[in-house]
């Protein structure tokens, strides 16, 4: 008698967890909450036995940098704005600046639902807004001028190698097929990187 009295408890306290991790749920995806605070959250949840409901901390603006702000920069930018845009501001930029976007780069996320021909290539120095907690290099040279324009700012900075499909060589569809991959490459990374985007 006592064994059943004592699962039933345990049955209702497992039922009151579950409960109380919906309304957590609820709570994180409706209410936008500002990067100081997202950083933290998950470490406080931990505490308490719940750091599950936070796949991962989002920062609250993410700056991606490559070569000429022409293909990878503007690509990562794009995927990272459709799965986290609500959360997350987000912007690219390029230790130079190209006249142009990549025609190829626009096709491939045009295949996705994705646009990005509004955007117009631009150099770290040409940025509106230079507060970003997270600067993602897709190229040594991006890295190596992040590491010195961000010195001795609270700045998380991370090192992504990214191949250029602009080097690729041969039939169109054969080069449309290395952007596709960069595609998937990017986004892949993106995800494990900040965790499932919320529905």
């Amino acid at each position: 008698m006592l064994d059943l009295k004592f699962a039933c408890s345990l049955d209702r306290a497992l039922s009151e967890l579950q409960i109380q991790e919906a309304h957590w749920n609820h709570i994180l995806a409706s209410v936008l909450i500002d990067s100081e605070v997202r950083r933290s959250l998950p470490h406080a949840l931990a505490n308490f036995g719940i750091g599950t409901l936070v796949a991962a901390a989002l920062p609250g603006a993410v700056l991606f940098a490559c070569a000429r702000n022409r293909t990878r920069s503007p690509m990562a930018a794009a995927l990272m704005r459709r799965s986290y845009g609500k959360l997350v501001h987000v912007d690219c930029c390029g230790i130079a600046a190209d006249s142009s976007l990549d025609p190829m780069m626009i096709q491939v996320l045009h295949e996705i639902g994705v646009e990005v021909i509004s955007h117009e290539p631009k150099t770290f120095e040409q940025l509106d807004d230079g507060s970003f907690d997270m600067v993602v290099s897709l190229t040594p040279g991006a890295q190596h001028r992040a590491a010195q324009m961000l010195r001795g700012r609270s700045v998380q900075i991370e090192y992504w190698p990214t191949y250029d499909p602009t080097d690729a060589e041969g039939p169109r569809e054969q080069v449309l097929e290395g952007y596709r991959q960069l595609r998937e490459h990017l986004d892949r990374r993106i995800r494990e990187r900040f965790g499932e985007p919320p529905d």
